[in-house]
Formats: C-alpha cells, structure tokens, sequence
C-alpha cells in the first residue's frame, strides 16, 4: 500500500496540466485514505494481540473514516478536491466544500488521532520491554509516525493557506525507508560464509535436524566439533562467552560469524540479558541460510541473569527452529552448572534434544586449557610437565590488587557464607576501591570508558559487570563486578588462594 501511495504521488506530479493532476491525484487521495489507519493497524500488530474492544475498536474506526472518504471520491471527487494549481515543488489540490469536516481549518483530524493512538500504543510497549532490540524497533516505529502526521500538516495547510507543497516526495519515501530500517535493524544482520575447505574429514556424525547438549568440564570439545562441520562446508554462527578473536584464532575459523555474549558495548556483542534480541539474530541467519550449524556456550550466565524458565524458552525455541531448518545446535554446559531438575526440563520440553557423552580421551587437565585471551600468558611445556599451576600476570599492581580482592570476596561468598555460585563475589565500585585500597577514581566504572585499573582486567575476561535492578543507583539499578568464574584460568587462581592457608 506504502509503495503505491509513494507512486502514485510521484505519478500525479508528473502531470503536464491541472485537468490531468486532478484526474491522477483522485487516484492518490483514495491510496491515501487508509494510511493512517492502517499504520496504526500495523503498530497494533507489532506489539503484538491485543483483547481490548476499545483497541480494536479503534482501528476499525479509522478504517470506516477511510471507507466514508472513499466512497466520496468515486462517487464525486469535487466535493474534497477542487482548484488544483502548480507550484514551485509540484502541484497541489485545493478543497472541496466538503474538505473541511475531515481538515477543519487545515487540522487532518482523522490522521492526528491515529497517530496518537499509535503513540500510546508505542509509549506503553517501550515501558513494558526491556530488550534493546525492541525498544530499537519502537523508536523507529514512532519516528515514522511522527514523519507522517508531519506530512499529512503540511500537506493541509498547502491546501488551506497556500504556499509550496513540500510532502510528496519525502513523506512516503521517509515512511518507506524507516519501515525497511525496522526490518533491517530488528536483529544483527549476520552474513553467512562458507568456511575455506579443510583437508580434514569430519569427525562426529551428526544428525541434522536435531539439537545436542554438549556436557563437559569445559567447552573445547562442543568447539571441536563446531569448527569440525564449518570447516568442512556448513555455514555456523557461533555465540559464546569466550572472545571472538581468541574462538577464531583457535579453532581456525576465518569467515564464521562470531558473537561475543557479554554485556560490553562493542561489535559483534549481543547481550545475555536480552534473549529475545538472541533468538531475532539466529532466526535472521538461519533465514539466509539451509543447514545451518549454531553453537550457544554461556547458557549458564544468561540463566543468572533472566532465570531458568527463560532460559528453557529459549533453548525450546531454537530447537523447534533447527527441527525445521534441518540444521544443528550444540548447547554446551559445564558440568554442575544445571540441576538435574533442570536437565529433566529441558528434556521434557524438547523430546528431540540429545546429549553427548563427552569421550575420556577428548578430557584434559586444567594445565592445557588454552587461554581466554591472547593477553594472558600460557603455560610453558616445562610448567605443564611439572603440573604446576599457571599464576595470571598483571601489568599494573594496582590491577593485581583489585583482582585478588575479587578473589577472596567471591571465595568469602561462596565458602564462608554459602552463597550461591551466581551470586557470590558481586561488588560496587566503592567497595572494590575501600577493600583493595586503591583511589576511587581508578576504579569508577564510566558508562561507556571504565576506569583504569579495571580495562585491562575487562578485555582480558578476569572479571564480568552486571547491573543489579531494584537497588540504589543511577536509574534504579547499580552496577557490580566480580571475578569470571567461567575463565578457566581465574577458576584456577581462585582454586590455589582457596588451598592457600
């Protein structure tokens, strides 16, 4: 409908006199009629079912306002068109004597009211979501409202009061390519990309159309076998905790699009507190794409953050979406992380969901666990002969000192005063700085430049923030930070300062 209004507009200003425009421009006017409702209609459907009378009411309303104007023009346009005249930026029609129950005093009334009931609508919607990619959507949504209603005034008081005409050409082209940016920005836009050919066979034998909980003490083996089948033609996109460069440079993957589950802002970062964002991102690469292969390692930090139960949709959802993809998801766990009651879940909502069992073989010590980041030293041969453990290095000792302080309140928490896992270890900024006894204004987190000491320890995947909600802070929540748990070697340090006396 956008796309013909658009043209026809673009039709009846090409017009060589009055008699032509008025003939070509009836034609637009009866596109025109249903826009406003029918956006609103649309925002209705974007915020999804509503069961009000009233709503739906309303949108019928505005189409029986449109149907009314309709009926006038086929049956005698010159009642709302009259005395069309050229001007500087194309021709513009006067009004009919019937023109001024619909625009009185150059006022659309009809598209006014739709478009603030499109506003509601989208007020209500951006205070019930939190995902940022939903809120991203209604700002667009409200932004092309906003253009049109704007084009529709503009468009009157030409009429009404004279002047050049100046909304045919950007409103519905405004209108067009903001709706398109809806769809283009609802999720990230994932290209994907075939693998160079390796010289290797695959090595595990999957089925495809099915989703595998990869259970292990860490996640190389669900990445072996990821890069095993990218590598040897699928497409995959990998979502992980670890860094995208660390992944790339480990497992050989050049081209294969990786996310980097974390809540820093940066590229190719999707956040863990967003799972909704999540699934619009995989559902737009498995779109472009048969066979896909996708990998999801950090279950365990976006149940921390939103729960099991949303966690449990989660994986549901992707898993219906790979049964009808025929493709492949590797959901990999740590061992311990998820109850049995949780497994059992997981099971009883997806019956297709396998497990694999992970082979002796494929087991190894904490000593040849690869490093998360390039940054962080690597054990030597030597070391690794002699089984001793690798002790993290810092640049600053400030950075030392904050790290260790970490350390030991996470142990405190989780040993001493039998805290949860999840939620041992979280400290302020003001804390961090009063227990390591460093000045606070190395320490405090800036929203979008964190404070020195903390930046190198940030990159390096050391320590992870959070905000926590329904506390004291700016806009209602405070921000945390703790060591990473999940750091293979943190998780090491932290085992040797608990066996330290």
């Amino acid at each position: 409908m956008f796309g013909l209004w658009f043209g026809s507009q673009i039709f009846a200003q090409s017009s060589d006199s009055a008699g032509v425009y008025i003939e070509r421009v009836r034609f637009s006017q009866i596109l025109a009629a249903p826009v406003p409702a029918l956006f609103y209609h649309f925002t209705l459907l974007f915020v999804g079912p509503h069961k009000n009378r009233l709503i739906r009411y309303s949108y019928l309303a505005g189409y029986a306002i449109a149907s009314v104007r309709w009926g006038i023009l086929l049956m005698n346009p010159w009642l709302l068109l009259a005395n069309p005249r050229s001007t500087l930026t194309g021709w513009v029609v006067g009004t009919g004597p019937w023109d001024i129950y619909f625009n009185p005093f150059g006022i659309p009334i009809y598209a006014t009211t739709m478009t603030i009931l499109t506003l509601i609508v989208l007020s209500r919607y951006y205070i019930e979501k939190q995902s940022p990619f939903i809120r991203y959507q209604i700002k667009y949504v409200a932004a092309s409202s906003l253009i049109l209603i704007a084009a529709y005034y503009t468009y009157a008081w030409a009429r009404y009061f004279g002047g050049i005409v100046t909304n045919h050409y950007p409103s519905s082209s405004t209108m067009l390519i903001l709706l398109l940016a809806i769809r283009k920005h609802s999720f990230f836009s994932i290209t994907p990309s075939v693998e160079q050919p390796s010289n290797t066979p695959v090595k595990y034998d999957l089925v495809q159309g099915a989703s595998y909980l990869v259970i292990g003490p860490d996640q190389k083996y669900s990445f072996d076998i990821f890069s095993s089948l990218v590598l040897n033609g699928q497409m995959g996109l990998c979502i992980t905790r670890l860094s995208p460069s660390y992944i790339g440079e480990t497992y050989g993957l050049k081209s294969t699009p990786i996310l980097w589950l974390t809540e820093e802002k940066g590229k190719d970062v999707i956040a863990p507190n967003d799972p909704n964002g999540l699934w619009l991102t995989v559902k737009a690469f498995t779109r472009l794409t048969d066979n896909p292969v996708l990998i999801l390692h950090g279950i365990e930090y976006i149940s921390s953050i939103n729960g099991f139960n949303t966690v449990l949709r989660l994986i549901v959802r992707l898993n219906d979406l790979i049964i009808q993809k025929k493709g492949i998801l590797l959901i990999t766990i740590t061992v311990g992380s998820l109850t049995e009651q949780q497994l059992v879940s997981l099971r009883a909502q997806c019956p297709s969901l396998q497990q694999l069992e992970i082979p002796t073989s494929q087991l190894q010590s904490s000593n040849d666990i690869d490093p998360l980041q390039a940054s962080t030293i690597k054990p030597s041969a030597k070391a690794r002969a002699q089984e001793t453990p690798q002790t993290l290095q810092f640049k600053q000792e400030d950075e030392a000192k904050v790290f260790l302080f970490l350390a030991r309140e996470f142990l405190h928490d989780y040993i001493v005063d039998r805290v949860s896992i999840d939620a041992s270890g979280w400290r302020t900024t003001m804390e961090i700085s009063k227990g390591s006894h460093i000045s606070y204004s190395k320490i405090y987190l800036r929203r979008e430049n964190h404070g020195s000491v903390l930046t190198d320890l940030l990159k390096r995947s050391l320590v992870e923030t959070r905000w926590f909600p329904g506390q004291r802070g700016r806009g209602g929540t405070v921000q945390r930070i703790r060591v990473n748990h999940a750091n293979p070697y943190v998780k090491a340090e932290i085992d040797r300062l608990a066996l330290t006396p």
